[in-house]
């Protein structure tokens, strides 16, 4: 029979015999000084003695008890060890860093942990500011909740910064169990602080009553301290919002998106909104939504003739985006472009816009493409230079920052001299395109802003060139590139250029290795009159998602 001897100082417990205990290395010993296994191998017969089977049997069952005791002690052990490391790291942690830092610095990483796991977006729509399904606040194992429950000074400091509350507040249905007890403690932590709210409303299945009730609940008694808002519902989760607020004076951008809106559906929710400068309407025509006088920035699509008109009203609107839904809208049903005489920003994604406005103080015009305009409408060369051409005559204004993307630059090819060249874009100080670097098209567009003795200067008072660089697609050593070498040397010899940024894609690492070999080739280039930039990638038909696409 075994006995267990636990320690009187650390508890451990000794599972060996006593006899074992006095002497535990002598049945080892005994084992490693015997030769009698050798002795059996070396011998050419195959049979075992009675004595010698005898004896091997009995050194088995001997060294399998062995074994036994030794993987009792060691798990014994094992579990010792673990139980003084977790006790040794809790002690430490009394003494670690973090505890002895700011209240204002702590809250500051707690929002920057916050934030990672809002931003935590691997699904390819890094544009999107609808954070993904698994983020909800009422989630209790989201950060905020799990941070507040480490030690009571976390606890007590998160408990005590409404602004960390405030931030991010996602409101998702469906709503979990205890969804109301939970939305009561949420907004009183949140005190009285301005709140940036998400709305995302289930589209895969409908709405329950209870849903609806806890939604409206959390609407009545916040919507009076919403800062930012974001909602992506349903046309009956938008029809509850719309009955849920009252009012919204705090209120500073909104971005709605409705999942199949109602063609006849008009919203008053911006109207309640007295401070509201900034707002996206993904989904909804410009009529389907009346704004407030105070507007700066819109986004929203064009899907009626009036839409423009309707726009053009907004005295201080300065930055627009805008979509055009060509099989609602067409340049024949409006015969004379809308002179909208505030906007000094545009974005279009479909370049039939420019035969639809003028815009006499524009400043700075961004160009793309959309998929629908590019395989739909078909449109060619001719018609898209003329577009561009006419609007910048017939705006007369003077132009400071021009950005093309690939798309367009495709379909101007050859035109592109002519267009740049124009005196339109003589007063152009920044420059942004897309290229890939084995197109032709894209050599197009080098050559264009190349000087050539002899000829008037291109872009003369061109400052900032901004080059988005897309990976050659069949030349590993592409000879548009030397172009492009070339032009930019062209230029800073004739003192026609003072910054160029390069931009690239990246997508594995051989793309890499090439960026930092073209990285290296302009480098060599920058002196005192030119200095060189590497950015992150923002291409044209992107630069506006850090206008409209989160909420700070």
């Amino acid at each position: 029979m075994l006995q267990s001897c636990p320690c009187r100082n650390c508890g451990f417990v000794n599972l060996l015999s006593p006899d074992c205990e006095r002497r535990p290395q002598a049945p080892l010993k005994a084992f490693q000084n015997s030769n009698i296994v050798a002795q059996i191998l070396r011998q050419s017969r195959t049979m075992l003695h009675p004595s010698e089977d005898a004896s091997i049997s009995a050194d088995i069952l001997e060294l399998e008890r062995l074994q036994s005791f030794y993987e009792a002690q060691l798990q014994e052990v094992q579990l010792h060890r673990r139980a003084v490391i977790d006790a040794l790291e809790a002690r430490r942690s009394i003494y670690a860093p973090i505890r002895r830092l700011p209240r204002d610095i702590l809250i500051e990483i707690f929002h920057l942990v916050r934030h990672s796991w809002w931003q935590h977006i691997n699904d390819g729509r890094r544009w999107s500011p609808v954070t993904p399904e698994r983020q909800s606040s009422l989630r209790l194992d989201g950060p905020l909740w799990v941070l507040g429950r480490v030690c009571g000074l976390w606890r007590d400091t998160l408990h005590t910064s409404p602004a960390s509350w405030a931030q991010n507040v996602v409101v998702r249905t469906p709503f979990p169990k205890h969804a109301r007890e939970i939305w009561k403690t949420y907004l009183k932590r949140t005190g009285e602080h301005p709140l940036t709210v998400q709305v995302v409303g289930d589209i895969e299945r409908s709405s329950s009553v209870e849903d609806d009730e806890i939604l409206s609940l959390f609407v009545q008694e916040s919507c009076h301290r919403w800062k930012d808002v974001i909602i992506d519902v349903t046309m009956h989760h938008m029809d509850c919002l719309e009955e849920s607020i009252s009012r919204l004076p705090m209120l500073q951008t909104i971005d709605i998106y409705v999942n199949h809106p109602d063609e006849n559906y008009c919203s008053n929710i911006c109207l309640k909104a007295p401070q509201l400068w900034r707002a996206m309407f993904s989904s909804l025509g410009i009529s389907q939504v009346k704004l407030p006088p105070c507007i700066t920035h819109y986004s929203g699509r064009i899907t009626r003739p009036n839409d423009l008109q309707l726009l053009s009203h907004q005295s201080k609107l300065r930055v627009c985006h805008l979509q055009l839904r060509l099989r609602y809208v067409t340049p024949p049903l409006i015969p004379v472009p809308v002179i909208m005489p505030h906007i000094q920003r545009l974005f279009v994604e479909e370049t039939g816009i420019l035969d639809l406005v003028t815009l006499p103080r524009l400043e700075s015009l961004v160009l793309a493409m959309s998929s629908r305009e590019r395989f739909v409408e078909r449109r060619d060369r001719t018609t898209i230079s003329a577009w561009i051409n006419h609007f910048l005559q017939r705006s007369g204004c003077h132009l400071q920052s021009l950005s093309m993307g690939q798309h367009i630059l495709f379909v101007l090819g050859l035109s592109i001299h002519n267009l740049l060249a124009s005196d339109a874009f003589s007063t152009l100080s920044f420059l942004k395109v897309e290229l890939q670097i084995d197109a032709d098209w894209a050599d197009h567009v080098v050559q264009s802003l190349t000087p050539c003795s002899g000829a008037p200067a291109p872009l003369p008072n061109l400052f900032h060139l901004v080059l988005c660089i897309q990976p050659a697609c069949f030349h590993s050593h592409p000879v548009q590139w030397h172009s492009i070498v070339n032009m930019i040397r062209a230029r800073r010899d004739a003192g026609l250029l003072k910054i160029i940024e390069v931009q690239f894609v990246v997508w594995d690492n051989g793309f890499t290795d090439r960026n930092h070999r073209i990285e290296a080739d302009i480098r060599a280039l920058t002196s005192d009159s030119l200095t060189m930039l590497v950015e992150e990638w923002n291409p044209p038909d992107e630069e506006h998602w850090p206008v409209w696409g989160s909420l700070q």
